[in-house]
């Protein structure tokens, strides 16, 4: 549950309030089952708490600023909007600005389209059934289970003990834990995919960034055969700006992870 405003201040029409809703005997179990939904909402803090620190992001729909369509953008998630004809669409096209620091050290204003999953109606909510059928499960239940399926479901990837240790420390109750499971989900698609040969480095399913040159030497780790190399390509993940730091051995090839974590 995501609004802007505090659930005290929701108004049902111009002369019925939250505090009504509550107080009334035919709907006060209704009202109390939506505040404790309030209230147990793990991103209740909004879009500042999912906001990489290194750029401010901004959601539009049309002219309008969306700051729930881009919670659910961040979060792989739907909004749940009033059945009006202005939202009437399963798929709503929002415009994702953010500033970017680009290799180089200099900051660009990027912006893309993309689209986000929108319900209305019963209909609707069917329509998204395939999605809603896996959402909110876990691909790896803990990290046992990751230690013990890493090698068949994560063939292109290894990992240094210091990134293993981080994914340890990291419960499965944490956001953090099911952003990471589908981040590295994906960079295995990728490297599946990639040939060295052909290109430089994998067709990568979500932004994948090198550190610019002064930052470069916080990037360097001792790799698996003992020599210090630098890590500096990089994934995302939120809440917060969560970094995935990695460097590609075309030799494999391979990916080789070496940080799980804040922002380096």
């Amino acid at each position: 549950m995501q609004t802007q405003n505090p659930i005290s201040s929701w108004r049902f029409g111009e002369n019925y309030g939250f505090g009504d809703f509550l107080r009334e005997a035919r709907t006060k179990d209704d009202a109390r089952s939506l505040l404790a939904a309030v209230n147990r909402a793990p991103l209740r803090h909004g879009l500042p708490m999912a906001r990489d620190s290194d750029g401010d992001l901004e959601y539009k729909f049309g002219e309008q600023v969306a700051e729930a369509l881009g919670l659910a953008d961040l979060f792989d998630g739907f909004a749940l909007s009033f059945n009006s004809a202005h939202w009437q669409q399963r798929l709503l096209s929002v415009e994702r600005t953010e500033v970017v620091q680009m290799p180089e050290g200099h900051l660009e204003l990027i912006t893309t389209s993309i689209d986000v999953r929108n319900t209305c109606t019963s209909d609707d909510v069917n329509s998204h059934r395939p999605w809603l059928d896996t959402a909110g499960k876990l691909s790896l239940r803990d990290f046992a289970d990751f230690e013990a399926n890493r090698t068949t479901r994560l063939p292109h990837l290894a990992f240094l003990q210091g990134a293993l240790d981080q994914l340890r420390a990291i419960e499965p109750t944490n956001p953090w834990w099911r952003a990471i499971c589908n981040r590295l989900d994906e960079l295995q698609e990728a490297m599946a995919e990639w040939n060295p040969a052909e290109s430089p480095e994998p067709l990568w399913r979500s932004r994948v960034t090198g550190e610019h040159q002064k930052r470069q030497r916080l990037c360097n780790f001792t790799d698996l055969d003992g020599e210090t190399r630098c890590f500096d390509k990089h994934a995302r993940f939120t809440p917060y700006a969560g970094r995935l730091h990695f460097r590609l051995d075309p030799t494999g090839p391979r990916m080789i992870v070496a940080h799980i974590g804040m922002k380096l």
